[in-house]
């Protein structure tokens, strides 16, 4: 019996220790604060805006329903009373391909902020500073919400992610990786409707 139990525990070290690079988040802790005196001045440091203020009507149900508060400092956002157009990227530092593809998002921001909503999600990130000083460090001025204890449970299931929400309400989910700022625009003009300069 004990034999049977030490071959167990090995198979279970040997399993934790084998794969390559996971993207898979640490446990959420509720303990973590997204909005301290700290946190408001690196964002605004930064130029980092605040979230969109809402003004409580829905704006679509087919987003998730949670409501999350701004990293950093600011309005909570409802979700679903976001408004088309918008773009919701879903990214966390600990994710190797947001790193590369929030300076897309960035770029879209510069260049169609006035015609559709672009807004972070930083997901079940337990550094709220070091995901603020990373978009910093990106030039990113897009505001984010914060999803400490993934109340977005569609985010478990890998990130990069990102909502598509057309002028009517409707949503497309694109998950995995971009292949660069044109794929972004895009699938902007395709599911959103708003043509963006791509070059």
């Amino acid at each position: 019996m004990r034999l049977v139990a030490a071959l167990a525990v090995l198979v279970l070290l040997l399993a934790g220790c084998s794969g390559g690079p996971s993207i898979t988040a640490p446990d959420p802790s509720t303990d973590v604060a997204v909005d301290t005196p700290q946190l408001r001045e690196i964002r605004t440091e930064a130029g980092i805006a605040e979230c969109p203020r809402l003004d409580g009507s829905r704006g679509t149900e087919a987003l998730p329903d949670v409501t999350l508060p701004c990293l950093g400092g600011g309005p909570d956002v409802a979700l679903q009373q976001l408004e088309g157009p918008a773009v919701v990227a879903v990214w966390a530092q600990w994710c190797t391909p947001c790193r590369k593809e929030l300076p897309w998002y960035q770029q879209l921001h510069e260049r169609a902020g006035d015609r559709l909503t672009v807004l972070g999600l930083d997901w079940q990130d337990l550094q709220p500073e070091g995901a603020l000083r990373l978009a910093a460090a990106l030039g990113v001025t897009f505001p984010s919400v914060a999803d400490v204890d993934a109340e977005l449970d569609d985010g478990g299931r890998g990130l990069p992610l990102v909502y598509f929400v057309s002028d009517d309400g409707e949503v497309t989910t694109k998950r995995g990786q971009l292949d660069g700022y044109a794929h972004l625009t895009d699938l902007v003009a395709q599911h959103t409707g708003v043509a963006v300069r791509a070059g």
